[in-house]
Order: structure tokens, then C-alpha cells, then sequence
């Protein structure tokens, strides 16, 4: 448990400045390809980063999974766990 009531909050916006420095250098090299690569690619990318323990490219790999439903919600292609979900929701 927090000591701090903000401590959760501290880290959380830690955890998101990672994630945006990892997700903008990645941008820089290869811009935005998360909207047209193959979703199997993103799914292996982010199963070989969870077996690593690399939490942040884990949760940048959900980030782009999420995206891609929210910006295209009529993909056949994803998962059906992604096809059942509402990218539009706006609490957890």
C-alpha cells in the first residue's frame, strides 16, 4: 500500500514518460507502422516483450493493439478478445 496518496500517481506518470520515450524513438525510425503492419507481428511483439519482462514496450505493444481497434473498428483481423472490446470506453 502507498504511504503517499500520490505515490501511485508518481509512478504511473513515470511509467507513461517511458512509454512516450520509447514510442517517439521507435516513431522516429519508423514512424507510425503499428496502423498498417500485420496484427500477428504486433501480437509476437508484444508476447516476446512480456516473456522478457519489458514492461514498457508490453504496454506500448497495447497501446498500438488498442489504436488500431479505436481507428479501426471494423478489423476482421484482430483477435477476438480485441474484436469484443470497447475502445471508446472510457473508464476501466
Amino acid at each position: 500500500m502507498c504511504e503517499n496518496k500520490n505515490d501511485w500517481q508518481i509512478s504511473f506518470d513515470e511509467f507513461v514518460r517511458l512509454m512516450k520515450i520509447k514510442l517517439q524513438a521507435n516513431m522516429a525510425e519508423k514512424g507510425t507502422t503499428w496502423e498498417t503492419c500485420d496484427l500477428g507481428y504486433l501480437l509476437e511483439k508484444n508476447r516476446e516483450h512480456q516473456a522478457l519482462g519489458h514492461n514498457v514496450d508490453v504496454a506500448n505493444f497495447q497501446f498500438m493493439l488498442w489504436d488500431r481497434k479505436r481507428t479501426k473498428p471494423s478489423n476482421s483481423d484482430l483477435p477476438p478478445i480485441w474484436r469484443s472490446f470497447d475502445a471508446t470506453e472510457k473508464s476501466i
